[in-house]
């Protein structure tokens, strides 16, 4: 049930003042706003941190789990849903959004694509997953922090274990912001006698080239900007409109959002082989 206090005027002032990088650096008023009216039973400061890893506060991120990737994101919601629709046609397990909520748990909670794409649904939908982890993981553990990165690792992988063997809850951290800093050397002489590990005997050094280096192929990936992600007025308007009915029942506008959504077309995948199941 979508939050039915917050109004269409004080989602899109927080839309429109929202700067991505204010999020990771010191969870800004507006995002800590945010969190408490869409997600009031996690603390701020974890969401902001588990966001910013899986996002990087991008609500329109999809990412396809498997070998196949999308050549790039969503530019619109409509492409957004468009694409998601179809990977979820073809069998896909994909994570969409601002917290990067898996496919399966959109179908779970019986969320339309149209909604998943605007923060506070997509919150919504993240702090249950979380509060259910740390639920079950703080049964078995008395320590509240060990709990919480038993939950985070729940939330990435489905075990209390996997994602922190894997380095998601260590990434989690570096966002928070937690985790220690780890200061590289200087690269020195050795001094006489020392030898380092391995070391292949010494090679005259290569000639300098001074082209410049050729490319890789691939492309810039910031070769083109997006735009700021939350500089979007419209994001928020269907969450807004959601809140005033019963999410059971499409509104007018509801439809035409549908409407619009099934207009654009999806962004497809780099390698791709008929039906994903």
């Amino acid at each position: 049930m979508w939050i039915r206090s917050l109004s269409l005027v004080s989602i899109l002032a927080v839309c429109r003042t929202l700067v991505v990088p204010a999020y990771a650096q010191d969870h800004s008023e507006t995002f800590l706003a945010l969190a408490h009216t869409c997600a009031p039973s996690v603390d701020p400061s974890t969401l902001a941190a588990l966001v910013q890893h899986e996002s990087a506060f991008d609500p329109l991120a999809i990412n396809v789990n498997g070998p196949d990737k999308l050549p790039r994101q969503p530019v619109s919601v409509e492409e957004a849903v468009a694409t998601a629709e179809y990977l979820a046609s073809h069998g896909y397990s994909f994570d969409v959004g601002i917290a990067q909520v898996n496919s399966a748990n959109v179908r779970k909670f019986n969320i339309r694509w149209v909604d998943v794409f605007h923060p506070c649904p997509n919150l919504q939908a993240a702090a249950a997953i979380l509060r259910d982890c740390y639920a079950r993981a703080s049964a078995g553990e008395g320590d509240p922090q060990i709990a919480l990165r038993e939950a985070l690792s729940c939330y990435n992988t489905g075990t209390f274990d996997r994602g922190q063997v894997n380095g998601y809850v260590r990434k989690v951290e570096v966002a928070a912001g937690i985790a220690p800093h780890v200061h590289v050397p200087p690269l020195l002489p050795l001094k006489p006698g020392q030898a380092a590990k391995n070391a292949a005997p010494a090679a005259p050094a290569a000639p300098t080239d001074p082209q410049t280096p050729k490319s890789n192929g691939l492309p810039d990936a910031f070769a083109q900007a997006r735009g700021d992600a939350f500089d979007r007025a419209a994001l928020m308007a269907a969450p807004a409109d959601a809140a005033k009915t019963d999410p059971a029942t499409p509104s007018a506008a509801d439809a035409d959002a549908d409407a619009d959504a099934s207009k654009a077309s999806p962004v497809m995948l780099k390698q791709l082989s008929g039906s994903h199941k």
